[in-house]
């Protein structure tokens, strides 16, 4: 801020200069001499060293950084102009984005959450549902779905627990953003009927969501223009991947890494956390007496396997995922594993879901301009970890329990979708997100329970009170189960 001079120095400098040239004169608040020859012209003076100093900050990212890491200065840039705070914010955002595209860097746009959504009927018989078919949350204000692929055939999937056959379908959402990451159960609305279809619900939570990029994380991927001019480092490559509005985070392991377990000799492996783009494909295979890998991976979920019979998973057969050291890449060697196998040479047909957008980013390193000759590089997905929270809650007596519940998920699924690679999670943090929602009176914290995936412990058997996520992972709300 060495450009700015405020109010009250340029009336100290003012003062200084007419007593100098005329002692006698009065300048003390309240004459006219000051009222009007002085308080007046240095505020507008200040203002201009407002300005001045905004527009030398205006050249380059280290200035952006310093005007949207200060409020104060903020209002204070902004009373300048003549303008609120939240205009200037826009104009500052505006002119942010022009410097970067100076350099060919736009400002990410918000990316849209994924998942699948499990349609049901009570009967076996065909059904037929559109692709861009709308479905949604019960909740207020609702958020919407739309089916990415569509489907026209037979209920052959059976699914015990309710007695009741299902087709997945893959689902993304209407608008990006975090709001579109909705926990496990929650997207259970058809917008409009649909023939033999009586239930619709998410078979998992909803992830991927990201509003758009950030100015501070503008500026910190338009940095990385000049710390990656090379496709061959690092930088480079964050660089790369960052371009994609479905990237959030990137790491980025060499060969002497301590997490490479492929071989050192130019090998890199980039771990993305990224929205899934869930893709179907369908191959004919016939049964070898021998566990089947997809060809097409990594594998997102089963849809159906079909051959003298239906085959069910959990029942037939179960998804095995791998974990070797081509794991989560399009080199993967996810399989189905039976458990009651079909006949020996029998003509199976697979439908199943892969990860379409791994193989989109590792293209992308393929084409000219960013092959590194001498780099063995693969893209894998960075392993999502499902939490779930099961606790009680007190609510304020003018507020409806049942309501509160809505809002409770909403705050979690948004704490929990800003968390990054390897980000371990602060379990009192977790607990703190609930009580500050309106209406929250207090947390059962004897019957919290909280974990990873299926492993729920209450607080006294948590170590540290901290949920340790690895490197390569990151977490996400997946359920909350409230007790009463």
């Amino acid at each position: 801020m060495g450009y700015i001079k405020d109010r009250d120095t340029v009336i100290a400098s003012l003062v200084e200069t007419i007593n100098q040239q005329n002692s006698a004169i009065d300048t003390e608040k309240g004459r006219v001499i000051r009222d009007v020859s002085i308080d007046a012209p240095a505020l507008e003076f200040s203002k201009l060293y407002y300005i001045y100093d905004y527009l030398a900050k205006c050249q380059s990212l280290d200035g952006f950084e310093e005007i949207f890491g200060d409020v104060d200065y903020q209002e204070q840039i902004a009373e300048s102009f003549g303008e609120t705070t939240a205009l200037f914010l826009q104009r500052a955002s505006e002119d942010l984005e022009k410097l970067a595209a100076n350099w060919n860097v736009m400002r990410k746009s918000a990316a849209k959450a994924t998942g699948i959504a499990r349609f049901k009927g009570t009967q076996s018989v065909d059904v037929s549902i559109d692709k861009d078919f709308k479905i949604a949350t019960n909740s207020i204000p609702a958020i919407s779905f739309e089916t990415t692929e569509s489907f026209t055939g037979l209920l052959i999937d059976y699914e015990s627990s309710t007695g009741l056959y299902y087709v997945d379908i893959p689902i993304k959402a209407v608008e990006g953003g975090i709001n579109g990451n909705k926990i496990q159960g929650s997207i259970n609305v058809l917008n409009t009927a649909l023939a033999n279809i009586s239930i619709v619900s998410n078979l998992f939570a909803t992830t991927g969501g990201q509003d758009a990029e950030t100015n501070i994380d503008l500026i910190q991927r338009a940095r990385l223009l000049w710390l990656g001019q090379s496709a061959g480092t690092v930088a480079g490559y964050k660089k790369l991947m960052l371009e994609e509005d479905e990237v959030g985070d990137v790491l980025v392991v060499g060969p002497a890494h301590q997490l490479m377990q492929r071989s050192p000799e130019g090998a890199v492996d980039i771990y993305v956390l990224a929205a899934k783009i869930y893709t179907k494909n369908s191959c004919v295979i016939n049964y070898l007496d021998s566990d089947i890998v997809l060809p097409l991976q990594p594998v997102l979920s089963i849809d159906s396997i079909i051959g003298n019979s239906t085959y069910l998973e959990n029942i037939h057969f179960v998804l095995e995922k791998d974990i070797a050291s081509f794991a989560r890449s399009y080199k993967a060697q996810d399989k189905i594993k039976w458990l009651s196998p079909p006949t020996l040479n029998e003509s199976l047909t697979i439908a199943y879901f892969y990860n379409s957008f791994i193989h989109k980013v590792q293209d992308k390193l393929d084409i000219d301009e960013n092959n590194v000759i001498v780099a063995n590089i693969l893209i894998k997905e960075a392993l999502q970890i499902n939490i779930n929270l099961e606790f009680d809650f007190s609510v304020y007596s003018s507020y409806v329990k049942d309501d509160i519940k809505t809002e409770i998920s909403t705050v979690l699924t948004s704490f929990f979708s800003a968390k990054l690679l390897g980000e371990d999670i602060d379990v009192s943090d977790v607990l703190y997100e609930i009580t500050k929602t309106p209406g929250v009176d207090s947390v059962d914290t004897q019957t919290f329970r909280i974990g990873k995936e299926a492993n729920l412990q209450f607080l006294n058997e948590i170590s540290g009170g901290f949920l340790i996520i690895q490197d390569v992972e990151y977490a996400r709300l997946n359920s909350v189960s409230f007790l009463s």
